[in-house]
């Protein structure tokens, strides 16, 4: 069957590369899907093409669609004749609906993130995400990457009938522990064999609440100075004023390295004690502690989206926003004998392959497609 994915845009972020990972993992399920992105092509329809997925950036510069791009969307679908339409984010469900009502075929939506901080998103945003809650009822189908991200829509308006509860899934062949490749990253960064080395993967935007890691970073710090925190994220380096000003007021300097957005995460997450996601909000089931899991690397994350099911008692579910509770949580972690820790990083791992691997999710999302269509012709 074929699907055509409406996405808001292909930048590098949590939603975006769950439909990298997802696409090509639903083709092996009979799913075979083509890809238009309103905005850009950006970092991530380039991968897409390298695993044979087709890619149509219509490159608005904002998101209100104009006659041309509209008709290159629709030409677009009509070109591949899929059998539904989905889209994935806010204003990509906007505009499947209105594709699919154009071209007669059913439409999901993909919604990839809990509300919280995102109440306070732009303008813009709030609008769509208000104009969702009053169309969802012409969608077939609204697929949440988490419980959390469906209680909250629904609590706001969007159609309960439609829901449905599908989270991340993740490669567990590509993000995997290798204790060479540990000490190689290591050595690489200048960071010592045996310092405790806790990283966070995640861009540099209000909800990831970088504030919060670093005052956290300086009070595990003043009890173990060994301790190194490496931040891997778009926006995440030297350059960046606010982060390097709080990292200087709280005398940082030797013990935080930024790298900026990586494409070897799975190489640096196999470098790590400990992973971190300190968001305020926003979150559905991020990929950053899922991948972390998969590399047998015990996770501090906050309580916000579904953070606690993923996590599970592989780790330490602390409150967001509070530094004091970040740091006990990533101390819990650094004070365990490295056997013991190493122990709990292996039930990580076992977790995610027992219950969120890639091709278990892409299966799941493959049937429930083929559902859809079957049952709105």
């Amino acid at each position: 069957m074929r699907a055509g994915f409406i996405s808001t845009g292909l930048d590098t972020g949590g939603a975006e590369m769950a439909l990298l990972r997802l696409l090509p993992s639903m083709r092996r399920h009979g799913i075979d899907s083509t890809v238009v992105s309103l905005r850009a092509p950006g970092t991530i329809g380039p991968k897409l093409q390298e695993e044979g997925i087709a890619v149509v950036a219509l490159g608005l510069p904002g998101l209100v669609a104009s006659a041309t791009a509209w008709a290159r969307l629709v030409a677009a679908l009509r070109a591949f004749a899929p059998a539904l339409v989905h889209g994935w984010m806010y204003h990509g469900n906007l505009a499947a609906l209105a594709a699919g009502w154009r071209l007669g075929l059913p439409v999901a939506w993909g919604i990839r993130q809990s509300l919280g901080l995102g109440t306070r998103d732009k303008w813009l945003t709030r609008r769509v995400i208000d104009t969702g809650a009053r169309l969802s009822r012409r969608a077939q189908l609204i697929v949440y990457n988490s419980a959390t991200a469906r209680a909250q829509h629904e609590s706001r308006g969007y159609a309960a009938a439609r829901g449905a509860v599908i989270p991340n899934g993740f490669d567990t062949a590509a993000f995997k522990p290798d204790q060479a490749l540990r000490s190689a990253v290591r050595a690489e960064l200048g960071i010592r064999q045996d310092a405790p080395l806790v990283i966070q993967v995640a861009r540099h935007h209000p909800g990831k609440d970088y504030p919060t890691l670093l005052r956290a970073a300086a009070r595990v710090v003043a009890m173990l100075p060994a301790t190194r925190f490496l931040l891997v994220g778009e926006g995440v380096n030297e350059s960046n004023a606010a982060l390097t000003a709080l990292v200087g007021e709280l005398n940082l300097g030797e013990q935080v390295l930024m790298l900026a957005r990586r494409d070897d995460v799975a190489r640096l997450l196999c470098a790590a004690d400990i992973a971190v996601l300190t968001s305020a909000g926003m979150e559905g089931f991020p990929n950053a502690l899922g991948e972390a899991m998969s590399c047998g690397v015990p996770c501090v994350g906050t309580r916000v989206g579904d953070v606690p099911q993923l996590i599970g008692n592989t780790g330490e579910v602390v409150a967001p926003s509070d530094p004091e509770a970040v740091a006990a949580g990533v101390m819990r972690l650094v004070s365990m004998a490295p056997g013991e820790r190493r122990a709990l990083g292996a039930q990580a791992r076992q977790r995610i392959i027992d219950n969120f691997s890639l091709d278990q999710i892409a299966r799941r999302y493959a049937d429930l497609l083929f559902e859809v269509a079957r049952t709105t012709r």
